[in-house]
């Protein structure tokens, strides 16, 4: 008898963990994320009701593919408007998505819809978004006194087949605002004869780096993501 009533004790406890566990869960606060296209990438916002629910929340963006769909980048999203932004910096044509994970008991997971990338062409240059063979650059970020954020870098050279000699091009910067996630390129530097190259610009946003050798294809900097420039000093230009 007394073994019947522990295993119904047991059993009456189970249930009850089951039922407790339901109401953490749906208790979650939802999230919601967006997503759209840009001409370097794709971005959007995590948004919820709780800001420790969209701040600092881990995005990752995937393209399909038949089979298991493949991730593309991922960034942190950060406060911005009514939400927090992500931004990631694509160079291949195919359709995309965005993902949070859930946060466990705390904030719940989401995916944006499915958008169509085409990498752009700079008709200025005449060079396509994906041309072998590959570029390789340093990039090295500083900061002036007087507000500015540069960049440097320099080609890396190479006799590797399917790697760019490193000889002159072109180094592009662009910057995403952080208000609206608008973006334009805002810098250009001819590519010395060295291989060296310079790009500057003095007001927050999310920044990317493009350089292309002559010949060969561009190379992103950051390869995943994009720079986040969003000094306190009020002296700093705004939009």
């Amino acid at each position: 008898m007394r073994a019947k009533t522990t295993f119904t004790t047991l059993a009456l406890a189970a249930v009850a963990t089951v039922a407790m566990a339901g109401p953490a869960n749906a208790a979650a606060t939802k999230t919601s994320i967006s997503i759209k296209v840009q001409s370097s990438g794709v971005f959007g916002f995590v948004k919820s009701s709780k800001s420790s629910c969209h701040s600092g929340r881990k995005v990752t963006v995937y393209r399909k593919v038949s089979g298991p769909d493949k991730k593309a980048g991922s960034d942190t999203a950060q406060p911005n408007q009514d939400g927090s932004q992500y931004s990631v910096s694509l160079s291949r044509a195919g359709k995309y998505y965005a993902t949070v994970k859930a946060i466990s008991g705390k904030c719940k997971g989401a995916t944006s819809k499915t958008k169509s990338f085409t990498p752009s062409e700079d008709a200025s240059e005449g060079v396509a978004a994906q041309s072998p063979p590959k570029t390789r650059t340093s990039v090295r970020r500083s900061f002036r006194s007087n507000g500015d954020i540069v960049f440097t870098g320099t080609l890396k050279k190479s006799k590797k087949a399917g790697v760019c000699p490193g000889k002159g091009g072109t180094a592009r910067l662009y910057r995403s605002r952080l208000s609206d996630g608008k973006t334009t390129k805002v810098d250009t530097s001819t590519i010395s004869t060295k291989g060296k190259w310079e790009l500057n610009d003095n007001r927050p946003g999310r920044y990317l780096v493009i350089v292309t050798a002559t010949g060969c294809a561009r190379a992103y900097s950051p390869s995943d993501g994009t720079w986040l420039f969003d000094p306190p000093n009020p002296a700093v230009p705004k939009d």
